[in-house]
């Protein structure tokens, strides 16, 4: 596993208050760094994330694009992480309807993009009907979020990333905890790790730190 403390630097920073004006000082802030994925040997995005775990990013972007749809799909997976690269053999991915309308938009009435309907036409593909009878009590609830937020270490040094983690509805247990400095990499992170590691999603909850 990746050492997240390789991924901060310190840089000048002046703060102001008014009791003591401006005062120079030094900040510890996260870094970020380009991922561009690979699959069949066919460049297919570049993400911007936090440049820690990358696996598990690449393999839930897929994930949620709609590109991975079974683990019996993914075959090699190769990582550089010196070029922030990854390469993946899907099975079937020419075929997959989902890759050919990557990034087309799916525009309706609503003017701006925080309409109640879809932007991506990939969203409008996967996006099914959620019937589920998994609860929590709201002392889970305060639990689990005082879980995520006492657990981001990065966060912590530096105020620069979101957290999220993904636990077992009856008991709260937390089964796994990703940090980015992008919230929709935080769901794709936990996706890709539960995607590798058999997790299924049907009896959990997670606790998010985005909107």
């Amino acid at each position: 596993m990746d050492v997240k403390t390789n991924y901060t630097t310190l840089t000048h920073a002046r703060r102001y208050s008014l009791e003591h004006g401006w005062k120079d000082s030094e900040d510890e802030v996260t870094g970020e760094s380009p991922l561009t994925v690979y699959v069949n040997g066919t460049e297919f995005a570049t993400v911007v994330c936090s440049p820690w775990e990358i696996e598990f990013m690449a393999v839930g972007f897929l994930c949620s694009e709609g590109i991975l749809r079974s683990r019996e799909a993914l075959g090699d997976l190769s990582l550089d992480r010196d070029k922030g690269i990854v390469q993946m053999q899907v099975e079937g991915f020419e075929e997959n309807t989902a890759s050919k309308v990557f990034l087309k938009r799916y525009i309706n009435s609503c003017c701006g993009r925080s309409r109640a309907s879809f932007y991506y036409s990939t969203d409008a593909m996967l996006c099914k009907r959620v019937e589920s009878d998994v609860t929590i009590t709201p002392a889970q609830a305060l639990d689990l979020m005082e879980q995520t937020m006492s657990g981001s270490e990065v966060f912590k040094r530096t105020g620069g990333v979101h957290a999220g983690l993904i636990a077992e509805a009856g008991t709260a247990r937390m089964l796994s905890f990703h940090e980015d400095i992008g919230r929709n990499n935080v769901l794709d992170r936990i996706y890709g790790r539960c995607f590798l590691e058999g997790i299924g999603f049907s009896d959990k909850v997670i606790a998010f730190s985005g909107r």
